[in-house]
């Protein structure tokens, strides 16, 4: 069909729209035919669980459904396994059932628009300070957020501050610090401690003199005394017991 038709059948449907909205760099052809071919089996998908009309793309419709296919096809052990693979954090008493749930959930995240995120975000109650635009870096952390506000109880509990830290991998990254230094000596311990307040004392001068903290840092007590008291001074708590 010719443009024009195109543009009339698309104003004839009820869930494709008339294109006038465009995305940065979308043919306004090919999307009216996807639109057009969306509202054709947009019923069907949604009638097997899949939101079709939020995806707004036969393709991702249909990965969105092989995918939830996928999963139902697993076993209560597969999914835990791709659950922690995909590095949302377990928790002890989480059901398989709930699991599941959340899997789907973030499978949908995945594959939704940016508007369509918004509005997530805005029924998970999730902070939106900060977000403008709709480009690929803002879509993504809009996901982070909304795994975050899904997930991130696990480490809130244990004094981590996921929300805080922005991302479900931020927050990992600090729980393996935290289990890291529970499982040094008294020892190794004061070594952490004094590396952690040599970096902060020296700042970058090590990188700028061509090598790097770890590799340029003073092991002996004079070094680590000097590197410990500046930092006592600027920040007390560091090397608090």
């Amino acid at each position: 069909l010719p443009l024009a038709e195109l543009r009339r059948e698309g104003r004839d449907r009820t869930h494709c729209g008339n294109a006038a909205f465009l995305w940065a760099g979308e043919d306004e052809r090919e999307t009216l035919v996807e639109r057009l071919c969306l509202d054709l089996c947009a019923d069907w998908y949604e009638s097997q669980g899949v939101p079709a009309k939020r995806l707004g793309s036969v393709r991702l419709t249909s990965e969105l459904l092989r995918q939830l296919n996928e999963l139902a096809a697993k076993s209560d052990e597969q999914v835990e396994a791709a659950y922690a693979l995909r590095g949302l954090p377990s928790e002890p008493l989480l059901r398989p059932e709930e699991c599941r749930t959340r899997f789907r959930r973030v499978l949908l995240w995945d594959l939704l628009p940016f508007a369509e995120l918004y509005k997530e975000c805005q029924d998970w109650s999730v902070c939106l300070d900060g977000v403008r635009g709709a480009d690929h870096e803002q879509t993504q952390e809009l996901r982070n957020r909304l795994l975050v506000a899904s997930c991130g109880g696990v480490y809130e509990a244990q004094g981590i501050p996921a929300r805080r830290l922005g991302s479900l991998q931020a927050a990992a990254n600090v729980e393996a610090n935290f289990k890291k230094f529970k499982t040094l000596g008294a020892l190794e311990l004061r070594r952490e401690r004094a590396r952690a307040a040599w970096r902060l004392f020296a700042g970058d001068g090590s990188r700028r003199a061509g090598g790097s903290v770890e590799t340029s840092l003073p092991l002996d007590g004079a070094a680590i005394q000097r590197g410990a008291q500046g930092v006592l001074r600027a920040a007390p708590s560091l090397c608090a017991a």
